[in-house]
Order: C-alpha cells, then structure tokens, then sequence
C-alpha cells in the first residue's frame, strides 16, 4: 500500500499548529492579537467564533484530513 509521507507532515504540522492555538486560547487570550482585533471589529461573540474556526477547528480538521489520506494513499495534493 502507498503512503504519502509529505502529506502526513503537513498533517502534523496542521494538526500542531491548531491544537496550540486551541491552547493559547484557553490558556491566555489577552496575548493573541489578532483575537482582540477581531472582536473589536466584529463584535466580541461573532469574533470569538471566526478567530475559533480560522485559527483552531480548520487546521485541526485539515491536519487529520491530511494525515488520514496519506497514510490510506490518497493523494490530496497530487503527483
């Protein structure tokens, strides 16, 4: 069975990248700028949900759509 092995990396690094996002949200959302822009101009609710779904769900669920196709050999990317 074919494994795309690039793939599966820009899956991690998609993954990580969401997941830290994710944590620094909770962890200490004063020190995310463009969270604190985002709610100055879309309102604090509706800016929240936007800067949740850019920053953290997105690359979360691209991360292990990429790490899934290539282990199971689907190429995403192409040859």
């Amino acid at each position: 069975m074919y494994r795309n092995w690039i793939e599966v990396a820009v899956g991690v690094l998609a993954l990580g990248y969401g997941l830290y996002s994710l944590y620094q949200r909770i962890k200490s959302p004063e020190r995310i700028g463009k969270l604190a822009s985002m709610k100055r101009v879309y309102g604090a609710k509706a800016g929240t949900a936007i800067h949740l779904a850019l920053y953290s769900i997105i690359p979360i669920a691209f991360g292990l759509i990429l790490i899934a196709s290539g282990i199971f050999g689907v190429d995403i990317f192409g040859r």
